[in-house]
């Protein structure tokens, strides 16, 4: 009852007052109609700026986002690139490698080159292998043997005609390649990733030197000549001196023996006639320790080894089990003998 007399009261008064000061009332509800109109153009405004800022932000992620979209392209192209790169480059390597298969005519009549007894080679004529990080294709098989088996190569490797030697076992490989190193006939060593190890070799045979049954010298004496004893006898026996002398001579000034020199693949000649011959020893996988022995001592040896038919004629093996003689035996001077006839079929 009270607060309802208060209200009657509060109100009366109010309606007492708008009478009694018609004009002061209406200016200050016009002043209160501008201010909440200017609050509310303010509330607007501010709102359409936070809507402004984001949408701003919006707009910067967009583009931050086309940009990324951008960058990814541009990668994606660049992959793209790469690949295409790489294909051309696979495409390259192909081309080179049948090039270089084309440049051994030999490999194109087979796709394995033949084996000794001995080898154990993982690789073939036209094959590919890895020099100082440079592709090569091998060639044709030159000779193999219990420590390896010998290819011709594609190209020239530092300068040298070379041939590559794979070993079929590496510790012998490395005695093999520091014997050649000591007698100045490695180029060097190649180890492939499966780990084969090649020796590179500068090609002895060179259109100078070459085997026994090849030299136009023993031809000259032995066959063109109807093997006459004497001067076939003589012609032998100076083969037989200058082997010897230079298995001496290497053993005094590099302090290694060859053991391999009654193999006719093992020796190389150039000369003209029995006065005029030089020898090259060549495939280094058996040696033995000059001891203290003298040059002599060491030249004598091996000329009793040259002599001796116990040794075994490696270049007939093939062809005769148990041949008679070694390839530098005057046998050479009997066409009679088994040696002989096998020799030449």
């Amino acid at each position: 009852m009270r607060l309802n007399a208060f209200l009657v009261g509060t109100l009366a008064f109010a309606l007492s007052q708008v009478a009694a000061h018609p004009l002061e009332i209406s200016s200050s509800l016009a002043r209160a109609e501008e201010n909440l109109n200017a609050f509310a153009a303010r509330a607007s405004t501010s709102k359409n700026d936070k809507r402004k800022g984001k949408d701003s932000e919006d707009e910067d992620k967009d583009s931050e986002d086309e940009d990324k979209d951008s960058e990814d392209e541009d990668k994606d192209s660049k992959d793209k690139d790469k690949d295409s790169k790489d294909k051309d480059k696979d495409s390259k390597d192909k081309d080179k490698d049948k090039d270089s298969k084309d440049k051994n005519p030999k490999c194109k009549a087979r796709s394995k080159t033949p084996r000794s007894l001995f080898a154990r080679s993982k690789f073939n004529c036209g094959d590919q292998i890895e020099i100082d990080g440079k592709k090569y294709t091998l060639g044709d098989e030159l000779g193999s043997g219990e420590s390896g088996t010998v290819f011709e190569l594609s190209d020239k490797v530092k300068g040298y005609k070379a041939v590559a030697k794979e070993y079929s076992h590496v510790g012998k490989g490395k005695i093999e390649s520091e014997n050649l190193q000591k007698v100045g006939q490695l180029i060097m060593d190649a180890k492939q990733k499966d780990g084969t190890v090649f020796a590179i070799m500068p090609d002895m045979i060179d259109g100078k030197r070459t085997k026994l049954y090849d030299w136009h010298a023993y031809d000259w004496y032995v066959k063109k000549n109807d093997n006459k004893g004497p001067q076939c006898k003589s012609f032998m026996k100076a083969v037989r001196e200058a082997i010897a002398k230079k298995v001496a001579d290497i053993a005094i000034s590099k302090h290694i023996v060859h053991d391999d020199f009654t193999s006719n693949g093992n020796v190389l000649f150039e000369g003209q006639n029995e006065d005029d011959i030089t020898v090259t020893l060549i495939d280094w996988g058996k040696t033995e320790e000059v001891g203290g022995r003298s040059k002599a001592e060491i030249e004598k040896m091996a000329l009793e080894r040259l002599e001796d038919k116990k040794y075994p004629l490696n270049a007939f093996k093939s062809k005769s089990a148990s041949p008679k003689a070694n390839a530098f035996s005057d046998i050479q001077c009997d066409p009679s003998s088994e040696l002989y006839d096998n020799q030449w079929q």
